[in-house]
């Protein structure tokens, strides 16, 4: 079941602002006075918002591609369509809550904020001096601020509402399951010139002059680039450099928390009102009555609405001791949790992990070693900036720093030596003759500057050089079109009757074969074909080069009761109601959207965009 998400709330409003040292942002480089976007029915969409918004945006871009875009291409990604879309749906439900009252007590929205643990102390506990002081900083009060939580945690509750609604027909993941855990038997033998009596005849000028013609695309190469390029990375730098023993061992003994990580136990709680039910489920799960699923179920709930996930021992407080000492599958409890007396299973283990100093000391050495190195990168960057400004070529480059001297035949789809760097495809692709060089950031931290020498434009390489080649694919076209003759002969013979011992074939074998062929002795080709057969059909099939002939043998209908396709459906059936429930939530929010005016201030927008430029 959803939850109210408060932390992505506290994580775009409030520390993104102090993070930006925006302060009372809004007033005063937003054209003055303007203090909101648009607005659903009743509900503002403030300009401090939308900003924020984009500006978590344009940071997971850049945390996926490695580099920030700009607004415009940001705008560009569809990045505005999407917050826009989110804002406005976010209103569009705090709107309809404020008509028809829903809203949470002062004592959930008080337990909900000194639970947070941006507002602890040192000692673990809500620190008020603490909530005050961030809020004054981020130019929230508190009213503000706790009108924020206040209406995250009653969308939440309304979500909660609408998706709990949705019920899945048990059909449907039976249905998919029967139909993904069939299974075939079959067997095959692969016709070639060893068992069926072909002759490949030399082609003739004809012959090879058609195929060269006919297959230009095989014999074409690509417009290629030439281009000279300098470029440093920190792996150039790295190696040379040497690291402080006491430098190594104190960045180990300052992560430990990476190099020691705690046991995890994936978990499942399930929670009761009071100890006596929970007394009663519980000699019910023991005396075989009821399942687990069972005690799910008439809760009316399902696996996934009591999922916890990872926990470690101290997640679980007073359950954590004999959670932790129990393996996968066992029941435990009832436990107070907390939230009532509940019941916890195990569904798997994840060991705690630590590593030693010495088996970390060469990861941590290499890591310092490439920081340091892209410092020196770093400073280095005005330097042959101000080369390449006086006139300084891309080989003066490589003789007067440490950046290095190459040339490469570009063209699509090469991906050797510096090419291997999506920065260096981009740049490669884009540049003209005329381009001034500059520097350029690789991912990695490295740089490069780049000229360009010549393009070759992409030409069909003469038959003279490719005659050979042409000759060889001629003959491997010619070899399938016989054999798959012959063996639509054979065939032919098979289905009236003949076995493969009669017409001397050594068949292979496969049993209870899946649709999909991963990890399978059978290609993808063969297995389409085999479900598509009736039983004890002959048929030939070809693949590339290769010519098969395949007999269905036998059909093995999916086994429902099989502990595999049991945990795989319960998985379906989850996805299946997640996707529903996802589904009937946004068409709950369209509804509201549809009857709820929406304004949008589009100089306002462009505002908020000014700032990015």
């Amino acid at each position: 079941m959803a939850r109210p998400n408060i932390s992505k709330t506290l994580v775009w409003i409030l520390m993104g602002l102090l993070i930006l040292g925006l302060g009372g942002f809004g007033v005063t480089n937003l054209s003055g006075t303007q203090r909101k976007i648009g607005s659903v029915g009743d509900v503002d969409i403030t300009v401090q918002e939308y900003y924020l918004s984009l500006n978590q945006g344009i940071r997971e871009i850049a945390e996926f591609t490695g580099s920030a875009p700009t607004i415009v291409e940001a705008i560009e990604q569809g990045l505005q369509r999407e917050i826009l879309n989110r804002l406005v749906s976010t209103a569009a439900v705090d709107h309809e809550n404020a008509q028809i009252g829903i809203s949470v007590g002062d004592e959930n929205l008080r337990d909900q904020i000194i639970s947070n643990r941006s507002f602890h102390g040192l000692d673990g506990a809500f620190d008020r001096e603490a909530y005050v002081y961030a809020l004054e900083n981020s130019g929230l009060t508190e009213a503000r601020y706790e009108e924020i939580v206040r209406n995250e945690m009653s969308r939440g509750l309304v979500e909660q509402s609408v998706m709990a609604a949705i019920k899945t027909n048990p059909i449907y993941p039976e249905y998919i399951i029967g139909w993904l855990g069939e299974q075939r038997d079959m067997t095959w033998v692969e016709v070639t010139p060893d068992n069926a009596a072909i002759d490949v005849p030399e082609p003739s000028e004809e012959d090879i002059v058609a195929y060269h013609e006919d297959n230009s695309a095989e014999f074409t190469s690509p417009e290629k680039k030439l281009i000279t390029y300098a470029w440093l990375t920190p792996d150039m730098l790295a190696a040379n450099l040497n690291i402080q023993e006491d430098l190594i061992r104190d960045t180990y003994e300052n992560q430990s928390d990476r190099y020691s990580t705690p046991e995890f136990r994936l978990v499942e709680r399930l929670i009761y009102s009071d100890a006596e039910f929970a007394s009663k489920a519980r000699e019910s799960l023991d005396s075989g009555e009821s399942s687990f699923e069972d005690l799910v179920a008439a809760r009316g709930l399902a696996l996934a609405d009591i999922d916890m996930g990872e926990v470690t021992h101290a997640d679980i407080g007073e359950a954590g001791d004999s959670v932790f000492e129990s393996g996968v599958g066992d029941v435990v409890g009832p436990i107070e949790s907390g939230l009532g007396p509940a019941m916890f299973r195990v569904n798997g283990i994840i060991p705690a992990i630590q590593t030693t100093y010495e088996e970390a000391r060469e990861e941590i050495g290499n890591e310092i070693a490439e920081g340091e190195a892209r410092k020196l990168i770093e400073r280095q960057i005005e330097t042959i900036e101000d080369l390449l400004a006086g006139g300084a070529t891309i080989e003066e480059l490589s003789r007067e720093t440490d950046m290095e001297l190459g040339s490469v035949d570009w063209h699509v789809g090469f991906f050797e030596g510096i090419a291997i760097h999506e920065e260096f495809q981009t740049a490669a692709n884009e540049i003209k003759s005329n381009d001034y060089p500059t520097i350029m950031n690789l991912n990695n931290g490295g740089i490069f500057s780049m000229r360009l020498e010549e393009i070759i434009p992409s030409s069909i390489k003469p038959l003279d050089e490719v005659r050979e080649e042409a000759i060889g694919g001629w003959k491997r076209a010619k070899a399938t079109d016989l054999l798959a003759g012959e063996a639509e002969a054979l065939v032919e013979r098979l289905n009236a009757g003949s076995s493969y011992e009669d017409l001397e074939l050594k068949k292979n074998e496969a049993f209870e074969i899946i649709r999909q062929s991963n990890g399978q002795q059978v290609s993808q080709t063969l297995v389409d074909a085999v479900f598509d057969m009736v039983l004890e059909e002959y048929r030939r099939v070809i693949e590339g080069n290769n010519v098969y002939i395949v007999r269905l043998e036998a059909i093995r209908e999916a086994d429902l009761e099989s502990e595999e396709l049991s945990s795989v459906a319960d998985v379906l059936e989850r996805q299946i109601a997640s996707s529903l429930s996802n589904d009937q939530y946004k068409l709950y929010v369209d509804g509201l959207r549809e009857r709820t005016g929406i304004k949008l201030d589009n100089q306002a927008i462009n505002a908020v965009h000014a700032n990015f430029q």
